[in-house]
Formats: structure tokens, sequence, C-alpha cells
């Protein structure tokens, strides 16, 4: 699955690359969404960008920085190079929440779209009441009762559905 801002996130760091001077490189793809990236990438990326927080541009501190993927990975992104800023700490932990809360509510819609969640309040059970009597052009008053409903699930209560059925009986049936 690619999230459909991907191309240009690769795009933006291949130009990057290109107006860095630095020598380029095969770009370093992750097996895994949970591969980390060696140490040479995250400084290549990190000297790539300046040493600067791509989400405030804030220079960054010596162990107060992470790598952070532009494109989440619930959201389609890639665990690649091209994916990977640097990003203080505390944007960071923001981001991330905010992806977060929206991820589990596209989650929480598409549970409720296809009938996984439970609705929060209970279904109103209907009661049926007795309709008001009503007078005739003779002037004759019907009280109309309510019409019983047949239970749907009656036949599964009857015992001879999971008796078995003796012989003179399975003869009668098929004359």
């Amino acid at each position: 699955m690619s999230h459909p801002g991907q191309q240009a996130v690769i795009d933006e760091w291949k130009a990057a690359v290109a107006a860095s001077g630095i020598r380029s490189r095969i770009e370093w793809k992750g097996k895994t969404g949970d591969s980390v990236p060696p140490d040479a990438v995250k400084l290549r990326i990190f000297d790539l960008w300046g040493g600067r927080c791509y989400l405030t541009g804030v220079r960054l501190r010596p162990g107060h920085w992470d790598l952070e993927h532009v494109i989440p990975l619930h959201a389609g992104g890639s665990n690649s190079e091209g994916n990977l800023r640097p990003a203080a700490k505390e944007p960071h932990k923001a981001k991330t929440k905010k992806e977060r809360k929206t991820k589990a509510k596209v989650d929480a819609m598409a549970k409720k779209h296809i009938g996984m969640s439970k609705p929060k309040t209970p279904m109103p059970v209907r009661e049926t009441e007795p309709a008001a009597p009503q007078k005739k052009a003779s002037g004759e008053i019907v009280k109309k009762e309510p019409k019983a409903r047949p239970d749907p699930f009656e036949h599964l209560s009857r015992p001879s559905m999971f008796r078995k059925m003796t012989p003179d009986e399975i003869s009668a049936q098929k004359d």
C-alpha cells in the first residue's frame, strides 16, 4: 500500500541529496516496519537536513532528536531513508499523538461502517399499544386488538425436529 504523497516525499529527499553535494548512495530501505536504520544512515539523514528539526526548523541538540517518518507507516509510508527526517523529540511526540488519534478515529468509523462496533445506546424496543377505538359510519364503536406476531423461531422449539422418526412415520411421509 502506498500513500499518495509518498512520491513527493521521495522527490524532496532526492532533491536535497542532489543539492547537498553528498555523494549519492543507494537509498536505505528497512526490511520491515520495525527495522532500525544503521548509525551511518542516521548520520547521513541528520547531515542532509542540516542538523535541523524538519517540523520546527530548530537546530537539534545531541540526544534530543529522533528519526521521524514523514508519512506514517500505518498510512502507507515506507520505512526508507527517503521517508525519514530528523525531528526534535517533543514535536515528534506531538505529531505522533495527533497521527494516532486520527488513525483511531478512522478505524472506529470503519468498524462502525461494517457493523463491527456496538452502538453506544441500545436500540429502543417499540411496544405495540392497542389502537384507539374507532367509530363506523353506523355509529358502532369498533375496538381493534393488536395482532399477535408469529414467533420466527417457533419451528426451532418443536421437539419433533430433534427426535428420530420411526419407520412407520418415514413410510407415511413417502406416501
